[in-house]
């Protein structure tokens, strides 16, 4: 579950960096 987690916060955060969250 946790690492799940991780690889969904680093798609949000590449997500984010690209949409400019």
């Amino acid at each position: 579950m946790e690492f799940e987690l991780a690889m969904s916060a680093r798609m949000r955060f590449r997500l984010g960096t690209n949409n400019g969250f």
